[in-house]
């Protein structure tokens, strides 16, 4: 009887692992279509509705307000359809220049106040400009909430930290806690569906992953070590718009 390298056994998971992936593709790309067809065709009446009513009550400022947030979230389900459909498809976005410092100052002070209420520091170390990237400004939005989002649901949390390196060709955003941690495995909260959150979907890492390939870079995820403390890192790396 032939002995089995250790070679044979590597190729054979890989092979396996390929294998899983294809099936795993083609069962979100059957899942997104489905969700497509049930929800944007009442969500595009609801976009209508929002709209009309926007236009009834224009003479009332508080209730335009509370219509804003309803078109915002219908907005963001919109986008949020759009994401998974182009995570199946790996369609390419209509892509722009784009200055990035804004949309992460806005995200984090979106953030502050319930970090804050929640016993959680947040600090930011965001130059005041930074080279413009290339890509979609509403997905680069929804990295930095998922992200955000994801570490506010920790509970053994006190402090996340944002700051940015500018590299020669790419821009480096690292979103860390000290939590505990990710894991053996860091790599596997990119699977579809996988989640560790009761109530989680397992999809929003994967469609912000996607999201940075989609724009040329990648998203990243480790644990982090000190002599007294260590949590979990995100690393969004995103190619300069100018870069060749």
């Amino acid at each position: 009887m032939a002995a089995i390298s250790i070679t044979d056994v590597t190729e054979r998971r890989k092979v396996e692992r390929s294998l899983a992936v294809s099936e795993r593709d083609a069962a979100t790309g059957r899942l997104s279509a489905m969700v497509a067809h049930q929800v944007n065709n009442p969500l595009a009446a609801m976009d209508v509705r929002v709209d009309q009513l926007m236009e009834m009550f224009d003479s009332d400022p508080e209730a335009v307000k509370s219509i804003g947030v309803l078109k915002r979230g219908v907005d963001r389900i919109s986008r949020t359809i759009s994401a998974l459909l182009g995570y199946s498809r790996q369609r390419n976005i209509d892509q722009k220049t784009f200055e990035p410092s804004k949309i992460l100052n806005n995200v984090c002070i979106l953030f502050y106040e319930s970090l804050k209420s929640q016993g959680i520091d947040l600090t930011t170390d965001i130059p005041e400009t930074l080279p413009e990237l290339m890509g979609d400004p509403s997905d680069f939005q929804e990295i930095i909430v998922n992200l955000l989002e994801n570490a506010r649901q920790v509970s053994e949390i006190s402090t996340i930290s944002i700051r940015c390196e500018d590299r020669k060709k790419e821009i480096e955003i690292i979103v860390e806690d000290n939590g505990t941690g990710l894991g053996e495995d860091p790599n596997i909260l990119f699977e579809p569906y996988y989640t560790t959150k009761l109530h989680g979907t397992g999809i929003g890492l994967s469609i912000a992953k996607a999201a940075c390939r989609a724009q040329g870079g990648d998203l990243l995820a480790e644990n982090w070590y000190t002599e007294n403390e260590d949590g979990a890192r995100f690393r969004i790396i995103l190619k300069k718009a100018n870069a060749e």
